[in-house]
């Protein structure tokens, strides 16, 4: 990965904004754009007192293809949606390259959440692929992967080494939040 962007730290008050996110009655869905559209006016906010974070959100638009950490579809229906695309859809509104075609998640991994950076390196193994039909417009390209929250960047890693064998040339990612 040549580079990763976060708007704020993970902790206290935004680790519980995710955790709700993510975590809360799948039931419910009609919650989940209301926390990405926030996630996204923090971000923005983050940016205008960041000059990297600014440019990040600028070279997303210019990117080939932006991409939303893709969850296993047995996650995904667990859920009822996916985090990562709607912080994409609420962060880059006008991005008309988000892509949720190109990258698969291959492996049903386990939650990543309490695992040591070394079992989370071991556990998305070969957890991610580029769909088959899709791979030539990956040659050369610029990537922007999108995540709610990065700790040890396992995930992140793992995705753009996909995109990389796929061919892309650059591989930047976007997180709402990370681990200092």
């Amino acid at each position: 990965m040549d580079s990763c962007y976060a708007a704020v730290d993970y902790a206290y008050p935004w680790d519980k904004l995710l955790q709700r996110l993510k975590y809360s009655d799948a039931g419910d869905l009609s919650a989940h754009p209301a926390l990405a559209s926030s996630l996204a006016q923090i971000t923005h906010y983050a940016a205008a007192q960041d000059a990297a974070l600014a440019q990040a959100l600028t070279q997303a638009l210019r990117c080939d293809a932006v991409i939303p950490i893709p969850l296993h579809p047995e996650r995904q229906r667990e859920r009822g949606f996916n985090q990562s695309q709607q912080f994409a859809q609420a962060v880059l509104p006008s991005a008309a390259r988000i892509r949720t075609d190109l990258l698969l998640r291959t492996k049903n991994t386990a939650v990543q959440a309490d695992l040591p950076r070394d079992t989370r390196i071991a556990n998305l193994r070969h957890a991610f692929a580029v769909a088959p039909l899709l791979i030539s417009q990956l040659q050369g390209a610029s990537v922007m992967l999108i995540d709610d929250v990065t700790t040890t960047t396992a995930t992140l890693s793992a995705a753009a080494n996909a995109l990389r064998q796929a061919g892309a040339t650059h591989v930047h990612a976007l997180v709402f939040a990370r681990t200092a």
